[in-house]
């Protein structure tokens, strides 16, 4: 039975109630050393415009990083949501935290702890579903933040974009070590910030898309990139070698510079 089902049967009321479906390093105190909860930095962007793409990225991962706890709990794997929410969104939170009192947003911290410990005790309570909303409305109040005009500049996007995939391929770097299955954790951080990407790509308006001359390619590659992450659990063994999963992103980044204007 999944965990939403299970939901609806403890508590009527709730029946109608569905899932709706890292560290910002700040721009003035860059760091060489990439952490497995931190959106990786852009050394090519200029300072104020780079605190924007972190912005956006961070707030796409975190999205993400909510979804797949979701997956978790839809399979009734309390202690895996738990400890991927714990490892991921909390971390991320905290670390984001005064971007977020910079710019007025309300916060939603309070709604992450209490779903940590719903998760923890194995609960089935409907708070459950309104804890994780008020985080997903929280994550979509702060992007709302950003000025329309950034929110829909294709350029913004692919710069986000960009962004979300250097982030992926590094923790798909460090999924995978020599004669071991491929590390879980760090696979899933490596799903969630591609599965981001690939979000954010696809809300580029599909004319604006093929502005762009490589725009067959690019997603041709985001296919490709997305056949290494079959399913929530890892693979038995890698899909792509971690060399190739790299060659193809930088094949995109390097296809989406300048290919599409706002």
């Amino acid at each position: 039975m999944s965990f939403l089902r299970s939901l609806s049967i403890a508590g009527a009321a709730f029946a109608a109630i569905a899932f709706s479906g890292c560290n910002l390093v700040p721009s003035d105190s860059q760091t060489s050393e990439f952490e497995a909860t931190e959106v990786a930095p852009d050394s090519q962007l200029a300072a104020a415009d780079r605190k924007e793409v972190e912005y956006m990225a961070t707030l796409s991962l975190m999205k993400n990083h909510l979804r797949t706890a979701k997956a978790f709990l839809e399979d009734g794997r309390f202690a895996e949501a738990e400890s991927y929410l714990s490892t991921t969104l909390k971390p991320l939170y905290s670390r984001f935290q005064s971007q977020l009192q910079e710019r007025d947003i309300p916060a939603f911290n309070a709604s992450i702890d209490r779903l940590l410990v719903l998760t923890k005790n194995n609960s089935l309570d409907p708070q459950v579903v309104d804890e994780y909303e008020a985080i997903d409305r929280g994550l979509d109040l702060a992007m709302k933040a950003l000025s329309v005009t950034e929110r829909e500049s294709p350029e913004f996007m692919l710069k986000v974009m960009n962004q979300l995939l250097e982030t992926s391929i590094q923790n798909y770097q460090k999924s995978i070590t020599p004669d071991n299955p491929i590390k879980a954790i760090e696979y899933q951080q490596a799903r969630a910030a591609l599965l981001a990407a690939v979000e954010l790509y696809q809300q580029i308006p599909p004319k604006d898309r093929q502005e762009n001359p490589k725009a067959a390619e690019i997603e041709a590659n985001l296919t490709k990139l997305k056949a290494a992450f079959p399913s929530l659990n890892p693979p038995d063994s890698p899909v792509l070698a971690p060399k190739q999963a790299a060659q193809v992103v930088k094949t995109i980044q390097q296809d989406t510079q300048g290919g599409v204007k706002s």
